[in-house]
């Protein structure tokens, strides 16, 4: 693939600005390379996306032979340009990073492997510090230190796993819509340092000290499979003064829901409030009744 370091550099400062991305197919076109047709087909065809990524998908081997020579690289794509992948070895970073068709990378993954603090301290000298969007370290194990991620200032989204509670402060960049999603009961959260974070998911969380680590800044809190107990701290935590929207999903037990309408009085700010589905007409009612407007089920 041709390569131009000043165009590369420009989309790695912005991989989703769509006018870069038009201008890097039309360089790679006017050179022979196919793939530069494939971007701007991709570019000019959105209802086709997924059939031409899965396209992609299939011919990897010849339209990036450097990733694929690695054996374990396991990426997403927007086009023939990488979007998302999957680092099970520290000894592909090079190869991928390296690569022009990961100029546009936004989300990594790092599963379980043993030098996943490698991986992400790599990505962070290799990659701007504006490009990831998304860093999945929910099967991480070990989990690496969260203080490199700060380096990463683009990351919008950060995936952890509840089970470890050795991870320390996690220190979060300043990102105004940066969502932080956790797995479990994690207590480390109250090493959170995340003071522009806005957006909160706690998946299968029970856990009621949970409520009390919630940055107080939050405006969007979601919740997998919510309990009463979690729900009554809830009211009473410093977030929910600055609550806009409160999201419950998953299953939502009848008590629980009764409860989230009878402590409608605890979330003054919030203005909308979502509760999944399998709701019994009774629960429904109350929450509608108690809520308002703001209510939406499903």
């Amino acid at each position: 693939m041709p390569r131009d370091a000043a165009l590369e550099r420009r989309i790695r400062e912005d991989p989703d600005d769509p006018r870069a991305l038009a201008v890097y197919g039309d360089f790679l076109a006017e050179r022979g390379d196919p793939r530069g047709d494939v971007l701007l087909a991709w570019l000019a065809a959105p209802a086709l996306h997924d059939r031409i990524d899965a396209w992609v998908q299939r011919h990897q081997r010849v339209l990036a032979p450097s990733i694929a020579a690695t054996g374990w690289a396991r990426c997403t794509w927007r086009g023939p340009l990488v979007d998302g992948w999957t680092a099970y070895r520290r000894m592909d970073v090079d190869a991928v990073l390296g690569s022009p068709e990961s100029v546009a990378l936004r989300r990594v993954s790092l599963p379980t492997l043993g030098d996943a603090e490698d991986v992400l301290q790599a990505l962070g000298r290799r990659l701007l510090p504006s490009a990831l969007r998304e860093v999945d370290l929910s099967w991480a194990t070990p989990l690496p230190s969260l203080g490199a991620v700060s380096r990463l200032g683009g990351v919008r989204s950060v995936r952890l796993h509840g089970g470890f509670r050795e991870a320390g402060a996690l220190v979060l960049p300043e990102t105004e819509a940066l969502a932080l999603t956790v797995y479990g009961d994690w207590a480390s959260l109250e090493g959170l340092d995340a003071p522009r974070l806005r957006r909160l998911r706690l998946l299968d969380s029970g856990n009621p000290v949970l409520a009390s680590l919630c940055p107080p800044g939050l405006e969007v809190l979601e919740i997998e499979n919510p309990g009463e107990d979690l729900i009554d701290a809830l009211a009473e935590a410093p977030v929910a003064a600055g609550l806009r929207e409160l999201r419950l999903v998953g299953t939502v037990p009848s008590n629980v829901g009764h409860r989230v309408a009878a402590l409608r009085p605890g979330f003054p700010r919030v203005e909308r409030l979502v509760v999944g589905g399998g709701l019994t007409a009774e629960v429904e009612g109350a929450l509608r009744s108690a809520w308002g407007e703001g209510f939406a089920s499903g």
